[in-house]
């Protein structure tokens, strides 16, 4: 099969390959640096599907704020790591200056390798001063033998032989002996979970929201065990009243100090809200429904008490929950406009995975620190398994909350 190739057999024409420049993705914010070397011949240099033009948009968009709404199957995750590739070949970000973020430690093991894996690819061709001549490599035979080699070890004993002759036929000054720099051995873009990313804000910065520095991280688990010994301590008038088991209050308990701290609510506001609400029901309770949500209202009061002892025995205790941690890291970024510009120009560009099951406290803190900077949310509202956490088409954007210079969001996908 002829040399360049789309994976399946769909020939690419070579002269357009070798000629063509990045399409432009946006009338707005540019580059402060051409784009000389596009997605497509990337892929097609590291052996790897061409992304479709929907992908291709994703990835060599502009750097401003934008929402990649990505269904299940669509590559989002090779679609992510083509756009880090991207922008380090053409040279617009260091490696390290890229930041990506998702919810589980799986999921950013998961892309840190595949983001690693293609970037210890393409840094083959840039130590080799290779990158400029890359479209014209891809447009011949030059590469053929690298991708016929079998997968490992053959292959990358191929690629070296091949880019040393390469480098050589071209002049482009590379001495094989040269050993590689540590920096080009340590310099790698952070992935990480949204809460180690604020825990580590937190950490570093905590002096200045007046905690420990060093308190320890509950688990879900741990948390709900303070939360029970609160409330079967507790001696609250109202509290026999409320016909739920023990393990529904504690459930409601921890539920309701986690959603206080998310949405920044005023607990004598949830209370007196709760209380005008149940004395709206009272002439439609013979109504069952209605009157299961009155019973449910006027029980916030005694629920509002025992948040109240829960947050005080975690003080008491010096530890902290999920909860805690990103709204930490929000009141730090918001304060301190110093620790803010200085993470800002850390993470230039900065990579947002399952956008749609950020909660609102997540949301307002990301848009405080990153709003109008190089974001790129990732996500799928149909897949989203945090509704209950108040989620809404108005919060799904990058650049969602509080600001006086509201953020536009470029719908890429």
């Amino acid at each position: 099969m002829p040399y360049p190739h789309r994976p399946g057999g769909e020939r690419v024409n070579t002269t357009d390959v070798s000629n063509a420049a990045p399409p432009e993705t946006a009338a707005g914010s540019t580059w402060p640096t051409p784009s000389l070397i596009s997605a497509e011949v990337i892929a097609l240099a590291l052996g790897l599907p061409v992304p479709t033009e929907e992908q291709q948009r994703v990835i060599q968009a502009p750097p401003e704020p934008a929402l990649v709404v990505a269904g299940a199957g669509s590559g989002k995750t090779e679609t992510m790591s083509g756009r880090v590739v991207w922008l380090v070949a053409n040279g617009h970000v260091r490696a390290d200056e890229v930041l990506g973020l998702t919810f589980t430690r799986k999921a950013a093991g998961e892309l840190g390798e595949r983001i690693g894996t293609r970037l210890e690819t393409i840094g083959h061709f840039g130590r080799r001063g290779l990158l400029p001549h890359l479209p014209e490599l891809v447009a011949s035979d030059a590469l053929r033998r690298v991708h016929d080699a079998a997968p490992g070890a053959q292959r990358d004993t191929v690629r070296t032989q091949v880019l040393d002759a390469l480098a050589e036929r071209i002049g482009t000054g590379w001495d094989p002996r040269t050993p590689r720099s540590a920096e080009d051995l340590l310099i790698r873009p952070r992935v990480s979970t949204y809460n180690a990313f604020a825990d580590g804000i937190v950490r570093e910065h905590a002096a200045r929201i007046g905690r420990d520095p060093e308190a320890a991280m509950l688990s879900q688990s741990a948390s709900w065990l303070i939360a029970r010994a609160v409330v079967l301590r507790a001696e609250l008038p109202g509290l026999e009243d409320i016909d739920r088991a023990l393990g529904t209050v504690i459930d409601a308990v921890q539920r309701l100090a986690a959603e206080v701290l998310d949405h920044r609510a005023d607990l004598d506001a949830v209370e007196r809200i709760a209380v005008q609400q149940a004395a709206a029901f009272e002439p439609y309770r013979s109504n069952g429904a209605v009157d299961a949500a009155a019973l449910n209202l006027l029980s916030m009061p005694v629920l509002v008490a025992l948040v109240r002892d829960y947050i005080a025995e975690k003080e008491r205790r010096g530890v902290l929950d999920f909860a805690d941690q990103v709204g930490g890291a929000f009141d730090i970024v918001e304060s301190a406009p110093d620790v803010r510009a200085e993470l800002r120009e850390q993470h230039r560009v900065v990579l947002l995975d399952e956008y749609q099951d950020t909660s609102v406290i997540q949301t307002r803190f990301l848009a405080a620190l990153f709003r109008d900077s190089a974001v790129m949310a990732v996500g799928d509202p149909h897949q989203s398994i945090y509704g209950w956490r108040g989620r809404a088409p108005t919060t799904s954007t990058p650049s969602a909350g509080r600001s006086r210079r509201p953020g536009r969001p470029r719908r890429t996908a």
